[in-house]
């Protein structure tokens, strides 16, 4: 669910010329005009809808995590939060904000409503060798299968 929410809150983001008069328009609407006051008032809030649920839901888990850094290898820590750091190793138990993080990136980056394709297809896979790199160089999944 977590990109077809920021797919949703990204509808009231895209506008385009829908009639061929370069008046732009909310795909989601074509009787709001982009830029005016209530098409501002939405993309507002949904840019704060993003921000939070893409930015606040890694930051909540890597709240959650580090709270309970000293703790990682008791009982109770593995039982309350081992879904999120279960399949990392121990130094990276909070590599799962990291994961949400890039999902995020990789997600806004393809529902960019200003950027071109070509330009969203760049930043792509940018994003996708960064992430590549990163998986690479730290090699936080446990392996002990």
């Amino acid at each position: 669910t977590y990109p077809v929410v920021l797919q949703q809150l990204s509808a009231f983001l895209r506008c385009d010329d829908l009639s061929g008069t370069g008046e732009m328009v909310l795909l989601l609407a074509p009787d709001l005009l982009c830029g005016g006051m209530a098409q501002t008032r939405l993309a507002g809030v949904a840019w704060l809808g993003v921000a939070l649920w893409g930015v606040g839901i890694p930051a909540v888990v890597y709240g959650l995590c580090f709270s309970h850094s000293s703790t990682i290898g008791k009982f109770d820590s593995r039982v309350s939060l081992g879904l999120i750091f279960a399949q990392y190793e121990r130094r990276y138990f909070c590599w799962e904000s990291v994961v949400l993080l890039v999902r995020f990136a990789a997600v806004t980056t393809s529902l960019s409503p200003a950027a071109p394709r070509e330009m969203r297809l760049v930043l792509l896979l940018a994003v996708g060798n960064v992430a590549s790199f990163m998986h690479h160089a730290s090699e936080p999944y446990d392996n002990q299968s």
